[in-house]
């Protein structure tokens, strides 16, 4: 027969449940502190993607704006003129506020549905902007660092006198803006990144002489100057817009040289415009205004079109033709090509490069340069970590840890970082437009 319980016994019983309690106090605690959390974690997502798609219908409307004002040489001045009568079309839940004179315009966006902010567009800066316009119904607050911020370089091209780079999908162009090489609608140099217009999903981009080009969902484009057909689109006149390539499809690279252009579809590489020294690559030197088939290549990955010679890489190789003065084709002889010729020294290539006088190549994490009275590829000693370089006229451009760094001649604004300095090491590329 069992007796009462000991007082020690009872006291372990009273601690053993008060413990018990405590713990459920404590999981019903944390579990409110998790609930809370989610609820605000998930009013925070969804904040972000009001935000986003203001965003995006700002950026559609400033393209449909920007080809107005690039067609009929005025902004419209009320928003159902815009595209040419069918107006503006926001998405569910998007307020649009617009103004205009013609010469300039700003449009305002805010949400009908949730507490964010509002951003703006407008013709001084071509960029999308935190804050509504001055005048307009909205949380007015202004600029985020003078723009909306690029965290990422993707990809970056120097070409002539100016640069351009993709950053999320998007393409963005600064420098001098002759002959609407920028593709923003105008000619106005920019001493910092601006939005190419009418593009997206840009996988791909090149700045050449007077023109540029670029890859948005598998097809070519390309904006600036059209002399001897090197915008590939079956003429020769100009565009301050992008403007599609003919019969090409599926294209993976592009690259506008100095008078002709190149890019590879289908693991084929084909090359357009001017055909002096055999640029093209097609064993003849006549000029082209649609896509030429590059002989004796097969597949390709990237490719280079410089200004007397083209560059490709092919199974991980690098091969050159044109021109062969002063080294540029990287074979170790200075002869003339009309068909491609291997380079030589050098193999696991990612990155090439063709610009003037020389060309450039990253393969392995290093860079290597040739031509300028060196006929063989030669490693640059300044800059580790590269996963995409690019040579111009005057200056040379590199991505580096997912930052683009620039350096050379800064006259025209081509380095990106705000001013006209030269620099005779890499700068890095300012992150947004003023």
């Amino acid at each position: 027969m069992l007796g009462p319980a000991s007082p020690d016994t009872n006291k372990a019983t009273l601690v053993q449940r008060g413990f018990t309690i405590v713990e459920l106090l404590i999981v019903i605690v944390v579990i409110a502190i998790l609930a809370a959390i989610t609820v605000v974690a998930y009013t925070g997502v969804q904040n972000r993607a009001e935000e986003t798609k203001l965003q995006s219908d700002l950026r559609q409307a400033g393209s449909l704006i920007a080809i107005d004002h690039a067609t009929h040489g005025a902004y419209p001045e009320d928003e159902e003129d815009v595209a040419d009568g069918e107006g503006l079309s926001p998405s569910n839940g998007t307020r649009f506020e617009y103004t205009s004179d013609g010469d300039s315009y700003c449009l305002s966006a805010t949400s009908e549905t949730r507490d964010v902010r509002g951003f703006h567009i407008s013709s001084e800066t071509g960029r999308v902007q935190e804050g509504v316009c001055d005048g307009h119904e909205g949380p007015s607050l202004g600029d985020v660092d003078g723009g909306l911020s690029i965290v990422s370089w993707d990809q970056i091209s120097a070409g002539r006198w100016h640069t351009c780079a993709v950053a999320g999908g998007e393409a963005y162009c600064w420098g001098a803006g002759n002959d609407g090489r920028l593709g923003n609608g105008d000619t106005a140099n920019r001493t910092t990144p601006i939005q190419v217009t009418g593009l997206s999903n840009v996988t791909a981009i090149s700045a050449g002489g007077s023109h540029t080009c670029a890859v948005a969902n598998g097809d070519a484009y390309c904006w600036g100057s059209g002399l001897q057909g090197r915008l590939g689109n079956g003429g020769t006149d100009g565009q301050a817009v992008p403007i599609q390539v003919a019969g090409l499809s599926g294209v993976t690279s592009i690259s506008a040289g100095i008078h002709h252009t190149c890019a590879v579809a289908g693991g084929d590489a084909y090359c357009w415009g001017r055909g002096t020294y055999g640029v093209l690559g097609n064993g003849d030197t006549a000029p082209r205004d649609t896509p030429a088939l590059v002989a004796s290549l097969n597949g390709v990955t990237s490719i280079s079109a410089g200004t007397a010679s083209s560059c490709a890489i092919a199974g991980g190789d690098a091969y050159c033709w044109g021109w062969g003065n002063n080294g540029r084709l990287g074979n170790g002889d200075t002869v003339q090509r009309a068909s491609p010729v291997q380079v030589s020294g050098i193999s696991n290539v990612t990155s090439i490069s063709a610009a003037d006088v020389n060309a450039c190549a990253v393969a392995g994490d290093n860079a290597y340069c040739w031509g300028a009275g060196v006929a063989s590829p030669a490693m640059v000693s300044d800059i580790s970590g590269v996963t995409s370089i690019s040579v111009g006229y005057v200056h040379r451009c590199a991505i580096s840890d997912s930052d683009a760094y620039c350096w050379g001649t800064g006259s025209s604004r081509q380095l990106g970082n705000g001013d006209t300095a030269s620099q005779s090491a890499p700068v890095r590329v300012s992150e947004t437009s003023s």
